[in-house]
């Protein structure tokens, strides 16, 4: 089986780096690439579109084209292009088409990660040139998370930005999906399968066990914005039988000045700002309670799969989350869930999780880290794959 990868995969440690480097994308791309190169009978080749902010804001002008590795045994060719807001698209986009049609041929499995312009308009051309099938990872989707903006510019890019990608959609073939409730809006006649993500072995090799927990420590770790629910959580403590219990909050975003203000204020919650994830998860296993209160209406909620669950779940410590539309009744057996996505619902989640013995919580942890230990480790993830691609 030859696939030709069509994405932004970089090195891992580089894409900590990067200034427009997705960590949790890089991360579900790189998987995909070892794990179906670990098959003996697929040849894989890939090209990378580098995920780097335009200049000014990153000082290099020009990227060469040049051979990288993503991680052992996997290179990819990284395209040239000019580093200028607007002709770095352009630039990437006629690369990638051009080193596409050098590898591709009739047989060739062309798998994108996500369909924006310099990926899916070259999907859909050498589809159309080659007959080739074709098929995308689609972890994320053409929804404005910045749909207030006010430069008439800006958003008259984004609209042309989404308008593409919505094409590409409907022109790729097959799909692997984070979320179902993607599919149902964006491609509702397409084949697909869902993959939420996975865990790398490594992970899975030192899982902590769950233990009884002398504080009450609750954790919120991530994004510091609107749509990730934390000021819901913050104002959910209010509301919080228990006077013992604390909220710690870990993260940066466009909220952390405000959130900071407001936890000067409030007694039970404070915010620790970032911390490395090797302190975080040491964080995350002497914790009680850990939290994801996404908003279940916001429209990136609905058809994307919160990546954090599965490193909550695998750190012996029980969680409460909203009710997204990505989790499935599965994940439900084995974490607390807020009836609503207000601070009241979630404050009754929390009291709920305090009411409960020691033991049952135990229970619940050790639970859930054996589920995504044998259900959803990227090898069973990347088997699936395999044979959807087949």
């Amino acid at each position: 089986m030859k696939i030709l990868f069509l994405g932004y995969a970089v090195n891992p440690e580089l894409a900590s780096k990067l200034s427009g480097a997705s960590v949790a994308g890089n991360k579900m791309q790189v998987n995909v690439l070892s794990g179906l190169a670990s098959f003996d009978d697929v040849e894989i080749n890939s090209i990378t579109v580098y995920p780097v902010a335009a200049f000014p804001r990153e000082k290099t002008l020009y990227f060469k084209n040049e051979i990288i590795d993503v991680i052992s045994g996997v290179k990819s060719i990284r395209v040239p292009f000019v580093n200028l807001p607007v002709v770095k698209q352009l630039w990437q986009t006629a690369a990638v088409k051009q080193a596409a049609k050098k590898i591709v041929d009739k047989d060739t499995i062309v798998l994108t990660f996500n369909l924006f312009p310099q990926v899916g308009l070259p999907m859909a051309c050498l589809k159309k040139k080659f007959g080739c099938g074709t098929y995308c990872l689609l972890a994320d989707l053409p929804i404005d998370d910045n749909s207030n903006s006010k430069n008439p510019i800006r958003n008259f890019l984004r609209k042309i930005f989404e308008k593409k990608t919505i094409d590409a959609i409907k022109a790729c073939d097959k799909f692997v999906t984070l979320n179902s409730r993607a599919m149902e809006l964006f491609a509702p006649d397409k084949p697909y399968i869902v993959v939420e993500g996975g865990v790398e072995n490594e992970k899975l090799k030192n899982i902590p066990k769950a233990m009884a927990k002398e504080n009450k420590t609750i954790i919120y770790s991530g994004a510091l914005t609107e749509y990730s629910g934390v000021l819901e959580l913050i104002e959910a403590m209010k509301y919080v039988n228990d006077k013992d219990a604390v909220l710690e909050i870990y993260g940066g975003g466009y909220l952390a000045d405000k959130i900071d203000e407001i936890t000067d204020k409030t007694s039970n919650v404070k915010y620790c700002g970032r911390v490395t994830n090797e302190e975080m998860l040491k964080i995350q296993q002497n914790a009680f309670l850990l939290v994801n209160p996404r908003p279940v209406n916001d429209p990136i909620s609905q058809v994307t799969f919160p990546s954090k669950i599965f490193e909550y779940m695998l750190s012996g410590t029980p969680v409460l989350t909203t009710k997204l539309s990505g989790l499935s009744d599965d994940y439900f057996k084995y974490m607390f869930s807020a009836d609503k996505d207000n601070a009241k619902g979630l404050a009754d989640g929390i009291n709920k999780a305090l009411s409960t013995s020691a033991e049952d919580l135990i229970e619940m942890a050790d639970g859930a880290s054996k589920f995504v230990a044998e259900e959803k480790s990227w090898q069973k993830q990347c088997n699936r794959m395999y044979e959807f691609l087949k």
